[in-house]
């Protein structure tokens, strides 16, 4: 099992911030332990795979399609549907007036 610590120095070296002392930790730890030398290099490959696509940018007709969506909700259209309100709304109903005094 691989630990914490470990895990980390692996990260850090990854990302390129680990000191000089800890650079030297990270090469003792994973000379000593083959498993943790093959799980850095599956780190250091998805690290690799992520990093290689980039940003991409999403396609033009992605765009045109929610902006046009979008419009149509704002002006009613069938596109958008709209929730029809209902055919039995509630009414505000005045309180009973008082018609003599109650019963005891």
């Amino acid at each position: 099992m691989i630990d914490e610590r470990a895990t980390e120095l692996m990260n850090g070296a990854i990302d390129g911030v680990l000191s000089r002392e800890e650079t030297a930790e990270l090469r003792r730890y994973l000379d000593t332990r083959p498993e943790a030398r093959v799980y850095y290099e599956e780190l250091r490959e998805v690290h690799l795979a992520l990093g290689a696509g980039g940003e991409t940018a999403p396609p033009a007709s992605l765009r045109e399609s929610i902006v046009s969506k979008a419009r149509d909700i704002d002006r009613g259209r069938p596109g958008g549907k709209r929730r029809r309100p209902s055919r039995f709304r509630l009414r505000r109903t005045r309180p009973a007036k008082p018609t003599g005094p109650l019963p005891a």
